[in-house]
C-alpha cells in the first residue's frame, strides 16, 4: 500500500499542525472538522505559519501556495475520507469522544484506510476495538507544536499489523521527523 491522500480529522493546534507537515511533504490533504469556522481558523494559522517561512526564506511564495493548494476543507466526514488512503485523528483527549469518532469513521471509510490516532495518554488497542480493522490501527502522536517538533511516536496496538507499523514508520520519515517506537 502506499500513502498519497490523508484525511486529519480535528483542526484545532495538533490537527492544524499535522495537516501543514503532511502538505510540506507532498501529500493530499483533507482537514476535517465539525464546523467550517473551525476549518478556517486552522486556514489562518496555516497560511500564519507558512509566511513566516516565506519571511524567513526557508520556502518561496510559489511553494507555499502549492503546499496551501494541497490542502482541503470539509466538514462532512464521508466527504472528507472519500479518497484517503491514511486518516490521522487529533481530537480532544477524551475515550468517549475518540471511540464515537471511530466508530463513524469505520462506517465511511474504505477496508483499506488506515486508522491512527494522535492521541499521547489513551491505549490505542482500546481504541482500535472500536473499529472493524484494529490490524490497521496505530497511534502516531506528533510532538506540540508539529511543525516544529521532530519526534513522532509511533505507537502499535496488539492486533497493528507489522506492514502497517513499517508503512508508518516511512510515512513519519516521509515528512522529515523522526520516528520512535
Amino acid at each position: 500500500m502506499e500513502i498519497k491522500n490523508i484525511t486529519v480529522l480535528g483542526s484545532g493546534i495538533m490537527g492544524h499542525g499535522i495537516a501543514q507537515v503532511s502538505a510540506m511533504a507532498g501529500y493530499n490533504v483533507v482537514l476535517r472538522d465539525i464546523e467550517q469556522k473551525f476549518l478556517d481558523n486552522a486556514i489562518d494559522k496555516i497560511k500564519w505559519s507558512l509566511d513566516k517561512l516565506v519571511s524567513k526564506e526557508k520556502i518561496t511564495d510559489e511553494e507555499r501556495n502549492k503546499i496551501i493548494s494541497r490542502i482541503r476543507l470539509i466538514v462532512d466526514l464521508n466527504d472528507a475520507v472519500q479518497n484517503s488512503d491514511l486518516v490521522i485523528e487529533a481530537v480532544p483527549e477524551i475515550m468517549d469522544l475518540k471511540k464515537k469518532v471511530y466508530a463513524e469513521l469505520d462506517n465511511a471509510a474504505d477496508d483499506r484506510v488506515i486508522f491512527a490516532s494522535n492521541t499521547s495518554t489513551l491505549p490505542i488497542t482500546e481504541i482500535a476495538n472500536t473499529v472493524s480493522k484494529p490490524d490497521k490501527f496505530i497511534g502516531i502522536h506528533f510532538f506540540n507544536p508539529p511543525q516544529l517538533m521532530k519526534l513522532v511516536e509511533v505507537i502499535p496496538g496488539q492486533k497493528t499489523s507489522d506492514d502497517v507499523v513499517n508503512l508508518i514508520i516511512n510515512f513519519v520519515k516521509s515528512v522529515k521527523k523522526v520516528p520512535v517506537i
